[in-house]
């Protein structure tokens, strides 16, 4: 399936970007001002930076899904048996 092939490939793309812009806000410090306590516990804050790598993890996993998904549905069409005649 080139159509999910290609999915993946975007979406890894942007998994990247995404976990990439998060750990410069972690470097540099950066607080938006928005930051909340998670739950209104208040020993656990997540800043924006932490924000981002969580969500980029999770765009990532799901573009590897993706590309396994295509992976396993292309497989079996290259693999099929010839007939004889």
């Amino acid at each position: 399936m080139q159509q999910m092939r290609r999915i993946a490939i975007i979406s890894a793309i942007l998994g990247v970007l995404i976990v990439a812009d998060g750990i410069y806000q972690q470097i540099s410090k950066y607080n938006g001002g928005e930051t909340q306590n998670v739950l209104n516990l208040s020993n656990v804050t997540l800043t924006d930076g932490m924000t981002l790598i969580i969500s980029g993890a999770i765009v990532l996993v799901v573009s590897l899904v993706a590309f396994l998904l295509s992976m396993r549905s292309s497989s079996p069409a290259n693999n099929s048996p010839q007939v004889k005649r």
